[in-house]
């Protein structure tokens, strides 16, 4: 079982975003705890989530801790266990910190979801904001009715 946060654009509260053609558009669901992408490929996977100043300082403490492995002499055993430490804590962190720059583009967390996999804690959230607030059906278009042969109103047959 996994905890997903349930992030909402701050500008949009759940009765407007039932008003919307798509009440779910905007939303995003950030799983908590431990990263693979983030331990696999840190760097790609913060440019993946337009997170361009965690990019940005990812790269630099990198580059430093790679400084810093050269002095040591890279098999060294410190210089190892720094790199593993850097890439271990920034795959812990990874989705905080995607929690911190979601609000910090103003999106508020508006619930946790508790489900085994992202299809269904978005089903449990969805379904669960759909009973809270109902979306009224959109009414099928009525056909087009006309008398038999009257034309369609600029021919319209001599009355007798």
């Amino acid at each position: 079982m996994q905890i997903f946060s349930v992030f909402e654009p701050s500008g949009v509260s759940a009765d407007d975003s039932a008003k919307l053609s798509d009440p779910g558009r905007g939303v995003i669901f950030v799983k908590e705890g431990f990263c693979w992408p983030a331990l696999l490929f840190p760097l790609v996977w913060a440019l993946y989530h337009r997170m361009w100043r965690i990019s940005g300082l990812y790269l630099l403490l990198s580059i430093g801790i790679g400084a810093m492995s050269g002095l040591l002499g890279a098999q060294h055993p410190a210089a190892m266990a720094l790199a593993l430490s850097f890439a271990l804590i920034v795959a812990f962190e990874a989705n905080r910190i995607r929690c911190l720059e979601l609000e910090r583009r103003g999106y508020q967390q508006v619930a946790s979801v508790a489900a085994d996999d992202l299809a269904k804690a978005e089903q449990r959230y969805f379904g669960e904001r759909l009973q809270a607030h109902p979306v009224a059906p959109t009414p099928a278009p009525q056909a087009i009715l006309r008398a038999p042969n009257t034309g369609w109103g600029f021919l319209t047959p001599d009355a007798r």
